[in-house]
């Protein structure tokens, strides 16, 4: 019996692959999708930076409140006059609030280490120079900014939370004159001198004490020469960029007003901030404008003499801005109540 030598063909079956115009329609769904989901992401990364920042202003607030319930007052935000002489003991304003409040931040250690009867470039203070106490670091911003200057006994600190100098400007005078006249109303930190409480006359809860300001990197080169690049932000060697001024709104396009250096655009585009549509010339360091700046969208965090921390609009209308940054104009409630958003 012959057997059948036949051999059985085995027909294999490939699976059916994509074709190209599916594939590039999966692409174009997925890119899709994430495009959807990247601004929610980066909403909520926000949320949380902000949220941060906050629970930052408040326990700065809260030790200016410990501060000033133990001395009566705020401290100065600047502990020696203003001198405009290199040759002066004590060189700009040195020493501000940065420097009084260590202790009351848990930074005894740091705080017994400065020496603030000789100036802050002292050599004997290079320790508590090199200090970058992440605590006045915004997390939506660059973190602190360190620069020297020639030496490495010459350093400064660029942070982002700053006191309430007053309705004007730096020095705490009057601004402009005749029909664009604003006049000083008071403010609860001053130079050379504790703030008592009875002063702010308008009520703590109606009253400025810290905002945000940016960190601006040093772009000496594009300004006045290497190591230089402006007192914006400084908050250990106190020129003026330790505090913020309720002149103009919050996050305004209209540059500070600041002595010595005049940013060009470049400097703020680098920074990523809008160009000025004026930027000002300060004649003398008291006349120095500066302003309340955040990088969080649509507004500053800032803080009431009460401790409270709110988020405020950039879009507060600045009439009230200026009531809230002043200590004794007389701000009613109606004023004030309903801008701490």
């Amino acid at each position: 019996m012959q057997s059948d030598c036949r051999s059985k063909r085995t027909v294999f079956r490939f699976p059916r692959g994509f074709t190209l115009v599916e594939l590039l329609v999966v692409i174009a769904i997925i890119g899709i999708l994430i495009g959807l989901l990247l601004p929610a992401i980066n909403a909520a990364r926000e949320s949380g930076r902000r949220a941060k920042c906050m629970n930052q202003l408040r326990q700065l607030s809260l030790a200016m409140c410990n501060f000033a319930s133990v001395r009566n007052g705020f401290p100065s935000m600047a502990m020696h006059p203003t001198k405009e002489s290199t040759s002066t003991p004590f060189w700009y304003d040195n020493h501000g609030w940065y420097s009084q409040i260590g202790e009351y931040v848990e930074e005894k250690g740091w705080s017994k280490a400065l020496h603030i009867d000789v100036s802050y470039s002292d050599p004997i203070n290079e320790m508590p120079r090199r200090w970058m106490n992440p605590l006045y670091a915004c997390p939506s911003d660059k973190g602190l900014q360190r620069n020297e200057w020639d030496s490495n006994t010459w350093c400064r600190t660029r942070g982002n939370y700053v006191v309430n100098a007053g309705n004007t400007n730096y020095g705490g005078s009057n601004k402009g004159s005749g029909s664009s006249l604003v006049k000083f109303l008071g403010a609860p930190f001053a130079i050379a001198k504790i703030t008592t409480l009875q002063k702010i006359t308008d009520g703590l809860s109606h009253t400025l004490m810290m905002s945000e300001t940016i960190a601006l990197p040093e772009l000496a080169t594009q300004a006045s020469g290497p190591g230089w690049g402006g007192p914006i932000s400084e908050t250990t060697i106190s020129v003026g960029g330790q505090t913020f001024n309720g002149y103009y709104p919050p996050n305004t396009e209209i540059g500070d007003e600041i002595v010595r250096v005049v940013q060009p655009p470049e400097f703020y585009t680098a920074a990523k901030i809008p160009v000025p549509t004026n930027i000002g010339q300060a004649a003398q360091t008291v006349d120095q404008v500066f302003s309340a700046r955040s990088r969080h969208p649509g507004g500053v965090v800032a803080s009431g003499c009460d401790g409270s921390v709110h988020f405020i609009s950039e879009q507060i209308a600045n009439n009230v801005w200026q009531a809230l940054s002043s200590a004794a104009g007389g701000s009613s409630e109606s004023a004030t109540d309903g801008n701490w958003q």
